[in-house]
């Protein structure tokens, strides 16, 4: 084996090293709490406080795509929950999403602090195939966290309202894999959510006959 492909392989071995690094001074991702609770650098570090972060670009979508490899399905719209959720969900309205977001909690975090609006599922009708993008609410969302910190006493110059992956030039000792801030089984989960609702529905249904 040359020197030159001795460099090669030890080069992918770094990048492969640094893309398992949770806080990277590259990334451009914010670390929130599901519960829109205080988030500090020092968290990441508590396992129990852990489980209530997700990192995220703050970047969403809705899409109206009626058939879904091909069949017409009644979940007629693809909600595109980035990198908060991890998987795309089909919905098929927004009466369908606000009861998904009453389970699921990162849906709720998206339905609280971003510019969703109700209205996305017009935009999107009208222009199917399209994604209709909105995003982090971020002027309010930080608001949110700084009366939250005045309320407990926390010093916003001190710990920023948000937790940024960049801060690892000032916790190099944090290595955690940023697979441990997904929920686990996010599909599964979605799919029984979605069993879940059509059963109540059913139920109701049924009661009203």
């Amino acid at each position: 084996m040359d020197n030159k492909e001795k460099s090669s392989i030890t080069r992918i071995t770094e990048l492969a090293t640094i893309e398992k690094r949770l806080v990277k001074t590259n990334s451009a991702r914010f670390i929130v709490s599901i519960n829109d609770d205080i988030v500090l650098a020092s968290d990441l570090l508590d396992p129990v406080r852990r489980a209530s972060l997700r990192g995220t670009t703050g970047q969403f979508a809705l899409k109206y795509d009626p058939y879904n490899n091909g069949v017409e399905t009644k979940y007629k719209y693809v909600f595109y929950t980035g990198d908060l959720y991890g998987i795309n969900i089909r919905v098929s309205g927004p009466e369908h999403f606000h009861k998904l977001a009453f389970i699921i909690p990162e849906l709720g975090w998206i339905k609280r602090n971003t510019t969703y609006d109700d209205k996305l599922f017009v935009v999107a009708k009208a222009h199917p195939a399209m994604p209709v993008p909105f995003c982090l609410d971020a002027v309010r969302y930080y608001d949110m966290i700084i009366a939250k910190m005045n309320a407990a006493g926390i010093d916003p110059t001190e710990n920023k309202p948000f937790v940024a992956f960049r801060f690892a030039e000032n916790l190099p000792h944090i290595d955690v894999d940023i697979k441990s801030l997904y929920m686990p089984e996010c599909k599964k989960y979605y799919f029984a959510a979605l069993t879940k609702i059509e059963q109540e529905g059913a139920k109701l249904a049924s009661t009203n006959q």
